[in-house]
């Protein structure tokens, strides 16, 4: 128990803590430059930056590259706040054009599949598109395109916003102040895009350069770094430096693996910024509370078990409702599918992947035909062929689609073109509710691929698992547990954070080799935390990373060895 004197020295502790982070905000708040960036590491309080920045602004956009950040700005953000990723503002400026904007984001990986099987060379036309190739390099996309019926996918969307607002500047909407979020996962295209939009409104960017995961669709931490360096005197640069999210032994986690990697030659250029820890009375209680991150040994097939014997303690020790973040690393997908199956298994009845599974590819063509009507979905019928014929049979017709105006479903022999019908029919009936006979539903199915009666199965088993299953208790059998990779953890956090498969083999990019991408990814993993973390590898195989913070300032133990702490460091 504290007594008096010691109270009021915690209050002006917290007080000075309190006053430094406002300081910050108050300087990028106050700052009277048209253009600013922000350094600001995981949990460093960007959205309330945000609310104070929009403050005495009546018109504002805020743009961001993660679709679970837009719903959650858009709730904390003032109503008079435009929230949307950069490929749905670049559409609705399309459409204030008059534009017809027809979405089909696989359109890229489509007409690349179609440049293969003509033996053309290979085309990454996304990549081209998003490092803002010209008409020439793009010629064959661009005829495909237009076949197809002039689909956007979310990258040709912005393409296209860009060339308008080149033709046309008085297009670009004034705002009293534009926000991007996640500055540092755009790419070239997406770049000269706010670029433009910023020639007529003030522009605040934020981001940081240690959480780029996004190298894959071409971004470039560069546009952050160079805008920060001291070297651009078009913007202002900024930090925020506190850390509100995590607990203090994460913070430390953090710059310790930051210290590592710096003293092995990677992050050269990183921005130099601190990342520090905020004392107050409800961060110290959770640090006093959770002084550890837990490591642990188990064999990929007891991982359930650990978690689920975990979870029942948090349950005994908590007295407020939590959230629960697995996390594995991009290599481990299939492990990721199975703890799932394992998950429900035991029966937990709330846990699932990040979103739901996506739809086949042909079911979205055979969408197409529906909603456009059979004559005129060229995309939608080159789909469906490409589905039912052999690879030789589907070139020949995709040769003749390149000579002839004719729609693709007249390139098709009748009997096929007559089948697909049929199923087109069946499936009309199906959505809207019609009689099916079973000979007609059964053909759908196997058309589809489904296996309804074992799917029917699955479901029915799992449902009576999860209602009562022996050995699971209560308290955790409906916790909301979301279980995702690393790349779609970003934006999210959890309570109890618990990463799976730190491994060496599944966690690093090269064979044994740390890597900045590595660094990336264990900082946004771990960063993920506001409680307690739970780092679990293969018996005998734990990755480099855990032993950097093992040996550094933040404190990690064995669970079977976990002794107490009750002060804080």
């Amino acid at each position: 128990m504290t007594d008096s004197t010691d109270e009021e020295q915690l209050k002006k502790i917290y007080n000075a803590f309190e006053e430094d982070a406002k300081k910050y905000t108050d300087r990028i708040k106050d700052s009277k430059s048209l253009k600013k960036v922000v350094a600001a590491g995981p949990g460093t309080g960007k959205t309330n930056l945000f609310k104070e920045v929009l403050e005495d602004k009546d018109k504002a956009l805020v743009l961001t590259f993660i679709n679970a950040l837009v719903e959650e700005l858009h709730v904390q953000l003032p109503g008079f706040v435009t929230v949307k990723t950069l490929h749905g503002y670049a559409r609705s400026i399309l459409t204030t054009a008059k534009y017809e904007t027809l979405v089909f984001n696989e359109l890229p990986d489509i007409i690349a599949e179609d440049a293969r099987i003509l033996g053309l060379k290979d085309e990454k036309f996304e990549s081209k598109i998003r490092n803002l190739a010209n008409k020439k390099e793009l010629e064959f996309y661009l005829k495909r395109k237009k076949y197809y019926g002039n689909y956007y996918s979310h990258d040709d969307l912005i393409y296209k916003a860009v060339e308008l607002l080149e033709i046309e500047p008085d297009k670009i909407e004034v705002f009293g102040q534009i926000l991007v979020d996640e500055f540092q996962d755009f790419n070239d295209l997406e770049i000269a895009l706010i670029d433009q939009l910023s020639s007529c409104s003030p522009l605040l960017v934020a981001g940081d350069d240690d959480q780029s995961l996004y190298g894959f669709r071409d971004s470039m931490y560069r546009h952050i770094r160079n805008r920060h360096s001291t070297n651009d005197e078009e913007f202002e640069s900024f930090n925020l430096p506190y850390c509100f999210r995590c607990p203090k032994v994460i913070v430390d986690a953090v710059n310790d693996v930051l210290d590592f990697a710096k003293a092995q030659g990677l992050l050269t250029e990183r921005i130099d910024k601190p990342f520090k820890y905020i004392r107050s009375e409800k961060k110290d209680n959770i640090s006093i509370r959770f002084p550890d991150i837990i490591h642990s040994e188990r064999q990929e097939n007891a991982i359930c078990t650990f978690i689920e014997k975990e979870l029942e303690k948090i349950v005994k020790a908590e007295d407020t409702d939590f959230n629960v973040l697995i996390i594995t690393p991009y290599s481990a997908t299939l492990f990721k599918s199975r703890l799932i199956q394992q998950m429900r298994k035991k029966g937990f009845g709330n846990v699932g992947p990040d979103q739901k599974e996506k739809h086949k590819l042909l079911i979205k063509g055979l969408g197409l035909i529906l909603e456009t009507g059979q004559q005129y979905s060229n995309l939608g019928w080159r789909i469906v062929a490409q589905d039912i014929l052999d690879e030789p049979k589907f070139k020949s017709i995709l040769e003749k689609s390149l000579k002839t105006t004719d729609p693709f479903y007249k390139l098709l022999d009748p009997e096929m073109r007559s089948g697909i019908r049929k199923i087109i029919v069946s499936l009309r009936k199906l959505i809207e509710s019609n009689p099916i006979d079973d000979v007609e539903r059964e053909k759908l199915w196997n058309f589809l691929g489904i296996d309804v009666i074992n799917s029917i199965n699955t479901n029915i088993k799992s449902s009576f698992r999860s209602l009562s299953h022996p050995g699971l208790s209560p308290g955790i059998r409906n916790l909301p547990i979301k279980v995702t990779n690393v790349l779609k953890s970003k934006g999210l956090s959890a309570d109890y954070v618990f990463i799976t498969h730190l491994d060496d083999r599944f966690f690093l990019e090269e064979d044994g080799k740390v890597v900045e991408k590595d660094i990336f990814n264990f900082i946004v993993a771990l960063s993920r935390t506001k409680k307690q973390a739970y780092l679990m590898s293969m018996p005998g195989n734990k990755s480099t990373l855990i032993e950097v913070i093992e040996k550094g300032k933040a404190s990690i133990i064995n669970r079977a060895n976990r002794t107490s702490s009750d002060g804080f460091v």
